[in-house]
């Protein structure tokens, strides 16, 4: 019984040994990027040709998957040496100057040098520009072209009509109205909503 189990710790630790060194990673496909090139990607992945192919895993792209621009990634390897890294990455949905943001609030650096379709968000008075993202992502099926804030409130403009809301709550506890009259400016209140 021991004997046997002394062989089985060799083996593993002769094949984790070998492992280390062979298989090598021949070739390299970037699958799912548009910001960044692939080359980009590599180099922010810290992987290169000629690693072990059965070192790099979803774990050891952490310099990867740390970078804002990056949602998620996953490995694939396909023997003797060919690794896919396939990426998810953010999209600047809300421009307020020169800051981007992401759908989920991540602030994107650098979004000025690419070309994106980000809402442009604009307002006066205090920084409501997290709730303007709230408020984007519910009205992002109906493709807003322009979300302003203040005080009072938000007004997004779409393509022949607008909504106004005092807040994201209000929005929220109105929703069916706003969906049913969306063709028309909708102000939504805490009493109801106004359709014009």
């Amino acid at each position: 019984m021991r004997a046997t189990l002394l062989v089985a710790l060799a083996l593993g630790l002769l094949v984790l040994g070998v492992s280390a060194f062979y298989p090598s990673i021949n070739r390299v496909h970037v699958v799912g990027a548009s910001h960044y090139s692939e080359a980009e990607v590599l180099r922010l992945a810290g992987v290169h040709v000629g690693d072990p192919l059965l070192r790099v895993s979803t774990r050891t792209l952490k310099g990867l998957t740390d970078d804002p621009w990056i949602l998620g990634a996953r490995v694939f390897r396909r023997f003797p040496g060919t690794l896919y890294i396939e990426v998810e990455e953010r999209s600047a949905a809300l421009r307020k100057g020169a800051t981007s943001y992401a759908l989920d609030g991540t602030v994107l650096p650098n979004a000025a040098r690419r070309e994106t379709r980000a809402v442009t968000l604009r307002g006066w008075g205090p920084d409501r520009s997290l709730e303007a993202l709230e408020i984007l992502q519910l009205v992002a099926p109906y493709e807003p072209q322009m979300l302003s804030y203040a005080p009072s409130g938000f007004t997004v403009s779409f393509s022949g009509s607008s909504l106004f809301t005092p807040d994201v709550t209000l929005l929220k506890a109105h929703w069916s109205a706003f969906v049913a009259q969306r063709a028309d400016s909708v102000a939504v209140y805490p009493w109801g909503v106004s359709v014009q």
